[in-house]
């Protein structure tokens, strides 16, 4: 790893070694009544039953994998029918358990996000990547019908990508390429930007491991030079705010490594990237979102025609926020302000599966309109549509 340690160090809290500490987390969250807990506890003793006498490339037992899948959907804060089908994603393809048993035991839904998350078998297929341009098919289609699949395989691909070191070289490559090139887009298009930024440096270092660290150190060296700077922004606004009895708290995020690579190598000027710091500021009301840019605005310089209004006018997939550009004329450093309400900065990060619930399924039917058409098409031609529609850029 290198001089990028630190960056696989910081993604410990996105993993577990093992059922206890997955259950303790389970356990304390305030979202899973009785009945839930119990659900889980019954898939996770199904999975590690059926997943026994498996184990890992690394030598670990396999069961660890689908725990941490189930730990990541908890941890982006999903159901516990999401969570008990995140452990038994597996079970289908890789053990004897039988579609049958699955919806005696679990009952349609769970059975069906389990069905939508297992690969297609190997038989069926002449090429390998005949197959995956299959399950491509496959996962989209199915999420037009429950986009909680999706929210599995992200997270069923993040635990795989942060493990990939135990692959052999080429798989590591395949791997990573089919995460830039489908996994990667189908985040961005549904606004799931935290597992997007995750799954886009991991491929990146996989695929370009140099520029990886060299953007990596690049990062770090950003983020002490803006401490200064957002912290001045962050406290000011804070206390004019606490002054009108607004309670505000903020927070910074600086543009993932792959994202800063990419503006990089476009040929874009490190401080020409807009949202390259932000400071995130979460307030209770929506009015309030507007008394707080007006504060911050008496902080810092405004760049003039960077005001983005995403409250007034979410974004295809439902980001809603106040954004805007502004310069600290002391240190000459632009930084962008990001201003929401603490609802709209918990559904900014998972976008429209965020919560999900009939309305955001409906939302995430409308954004794949067009391939519902093409139920009927073969893989290949059916992908094609999707990247020209769904999956196109459509940026940050």
């Amino acid at each position: 790893m290198g001089l990028a340690a630190g960056y696989f160090d910081s993604l410990r809290e996105y993993q577990l070694e093992d059922y206890m500490p997955f259950m303790k987390f389970i356990n304390k969250q305030k979202r899973y009544n009785r009945d839930d807990i119990d659900i889980i506890l019954k898939a996770y003793k199904v999975a590690n039953k059926y997943h026994k006498k498996q184990t890992r490339l690394s030598g670990e037992r396999y069961i660890v994998h689908p725990i941490n899948v189930a730990y990541l959907l908890a941890k982006f804060g999903f159901d516990s029918k999401t969570v008990a089908a995140g452990l038994l994603h597996d079970v289908l393809e890789d053990t004897k358990y039988t579609m049958d048993e699955l919806k005696e035991t679990f009952g349609n839904e769970i059975a069906y996000l389990v069905d939508g998350a297992t690969k297609m078998k190997d038989a069926n297929f002449s090429s390998r990547s005949e197959q995956m341009v299959a399950n491509h098919k496959k996962i989209l289609q199915y999420v037009t019908k429950d986009a909680r699949i999706i929210a599995i395989k992200l997270c069923d691909r993040l635990h795989n990508m942060m493990t990939l070191g135990y692959m052999p070289g080429e798989k590591q490559i395949e791997k990573s390429l089919e995460t830039m090139e489908f996994f990667v887009p189908t985040a961005k298009a549904l606004g799931i930007y935290r597992i997007k930024d995750l799954l886009q440096d991991l491929a990146l270092y996989y695929l370009e491991p140099v520029n990886f660290e060299i953007t990596y150190i690049l990062r770090e060296g950003i983020r002490k030079n803006y401490v200064w700077t957002y912290k001045e922004l962050g406290d000011q606004t804070k206390d004019i705010l606490e002054n009108q009895e607004i309670i505000m708290k903020y927070d910074y995020k600086i543009k993932n490594i792959a994202s800063i690579f990419d503006a990089k190598k476009s040929g874009m000027d490190l401080y020409d990237i807009k949202d390259l710091v932000a400071v995130i500021m979460i307030l209770k009301e929506k009015s309030e979102c507007y008394k707080a840019l007006k504060a911050s605005e008496s902080v810092f310089e405004v760049i003039p025609e960077s005001l983005e209004d995403y409250i007034k006018n979410p974004r295809y997939n439902g980001y809603q926020s106040l954004n805007e550009v502004l310069h600290d004329k002391n240190r000459n450093k632009n930084v962008q302000v990001r201003i929401r309400t603490e609802s709209m900065h918990i559904s900014n990060k998972m976008g429209v599966i965020s919560n999900w619930n009939l309305s955001s399924q409906e939302k995430v039917r409308e954004m794949m309109n067009e391939l519902i058409y093409v139920d009927d098409a073969s893989p290949d031609e059916y992908m094609k549509v999707a990247q020209k529609t769904f999956l196109k850029d459509k940026g940050d």
